[in-house]
């Protein structure tokens, strides 16, 4: 039994999730006032205000840049795509697990007016457009109308995911290690480009920028230079940051909501990791809860017109999970998966992070199961999951980044069908067969199972 003041507690933190998913984060400008940059990096304010008439406008050029470093997978495979294929360029690329892919989820989900958020979208958007063309120069055929622009976004979304997904599973008991999870993904691409040059169809034209995105200022190189000065003195700790030890609610405004005192709400979120961790166990609850529902509402609504219409019900899942309207929580979730990197806030809601990823595992081996799929042989349960969870993860930072890829639709096993939504689902087509192996039978998995015992489809 639920005792009152346990009740309470899940009432504050509900509301506070509200307000989190309705007012989006405090601006983080304390730690990287013009003032405090001037005297770590022994330069005139004066010299700063040239360039940066704001603290504010500074620190946005200061995040995009951390978002979209030289040493982003991106700009790695694409330094070698003139040399070797796109597969050896993006192992090459990512031999290094690098963080910034969570920097860049919780941009995505900014304001367009936030001038952080356009830098990067701009650099992403372009990205896309020349991985499209490096991918139809490899895979393609002349006159081909495969959708090469929305197979990009599907197959950059797949590796960012993947990124989200092993911060997520950090430490959890049987989690792949980089190299393993590198190798599962990057194979995953290869085949998802075949496979999605044949069976998919649509506008290959290149992204565009959405009318209401802010034009980025041109800044002179002595700007770049103090730029990277700054990211120096915050990787050497000459500039303490740590944005995932800051407040994700303001506090003060949340009680003027709630009709409280900041204090009662201080009391119950003595420091910002008290706060923040209850935040994203809130924010998992909710993911966890809203695809369970979209999946049982989909089976259910379809539950007369039995299983031979398997295809067209996963894409439906697929095109309601990427929808705002229908799954709003996808939104707060990828703006707090940075909180994953506090190992305090982590190590607080890590089972049940596991307990998701296991529902994630049996709903897939009933549908595979009812289905008369199985996984190819060499690759498991577990492998067909963390491909179905990255992908979504990185399909929502996508939507989240660039929304009028919602706008984009292709013709994808004879369907209509959102664009990201049929690349969510190429893999399992990519991985899996019908055969007549009986439903029992153990495969060897590429991955092992998150809680490290194994996987086998139910009889």
């Amino acid at each position: 039994m639920v005792d009152d003041r346990t009740r309470s507690r899940e009432v504050r933190v509900a509301a506070a999730y509200d307000f989190l998913a309705a007012n989006g984060t405090p601006r983080d400008r304390d730690h990287l006032t013009l003032a405090k940059v001037a005297v770590a990096l022994g330069m005139s304010r004066s010299n700063l205000y040239r360039h940066w008439p704001t603290s504010a406008e500074f620190v946005d050029d200061v995040v995009a840049l951390q978002a979209m470093p030289a040493g982003a997978w991106h700009n790695q495979a694409a330094a070698r795509w003139d040399e070797v294929t796109v597969v050896e360029a993006l192992i090459e690329a990512l031999e290094i697990d690098e963080g910034d892919a969570a920097l860049r989820s919780s941009l995505s989900v900014r304001p367009h007016s936030s001038l952080a958020r356009a830098q990067v979208a701009s650099w992403e958007r372009d990205w896309l457009n020349r991985f499209a063309q490096r991918l139809r120069a490899e895979y393609g055929t002349d006159g081909d109308d495969a959708p090469w622009t929305d197979i990009a976004v599907s197959l950059a979304a797949l590796v960012e995911g993947m990124f989200l997904l092993r911060l997520l599973l950090a430490g959890s008991p049987g989690a792949p290690s980089h190299e393993q999870a590198v190798d599962l993904t990057v194979t995953t691409v290869d085949r998802m480009a075949r496979y999605l040059a044949e069976s998919a169809r649509g506008d290959a034209g290149p992204l565009h920028p959405p009318p209401d995105e802010p034009a980025a200022r041109p800044k002179p190189a002595g700007a770049h230079r103090t730029l990277q000065r700054t990211l120096d003195a915050l990787s050497d700790g000459t500039i303490q940051r740590n944005a995932t030890d800051r407040r994700l609610v303001d506090m003060d405004a949340l009680a003027r909501q709630q009709g409280v005192t900041s204090r009662s709400l201080y009391k119950l979120w003595p420091t910002a990791t008290d706060l923040n961790a209850d935040l994203f166990g809130e924010s998992v609850r909710r993911v966890r809860i809203g695809i369970a529902n979209i999946g049982l509402a989909t089976f259910s609504s379809s539950s007369g017109s039995g299983f031979n219409y398997f295809t067209p019900l996963l894409l439906h899942i697929n095109e309601e999970v990427l929808k705002v309207e229908v799954f709003p929580d996808a939104r707060p979730f990828i703006a707090m998966v940075e909180l994953a990197s506090n190992r305090a806030v982590l190590d607080r809601h890590g089972a049940t992070i596991r307990e998701w990823f296991a529902d994630g595992e049996m709903f897939a081996a009933a549908l595979l199961q009812v289905s008369g799929r199985r996984p190819v042989p060499g690759f498991s349960l577990s492998d067909h999951t963390w491909l179905a969870v990255a992908s979504e993860l990185g399909a929502w930072r996508m939507v989240a980044m660039h929304d009028n890829l919602m706008d984009r639709t292709i013709r994808y096993l004879g369907h209509d069908v959102i664009a990201l939504a049929g690349g969510i689902d190429a893999h399992t087509e990519v991985w899996t067969d019908h055969d007549e192996v009986p439903v029992d039978q153990r495969t060897t998995p590429m991955l092992p199972s998150i809680d490290g015992s194994g996987d086998e489809l139910p009889g």
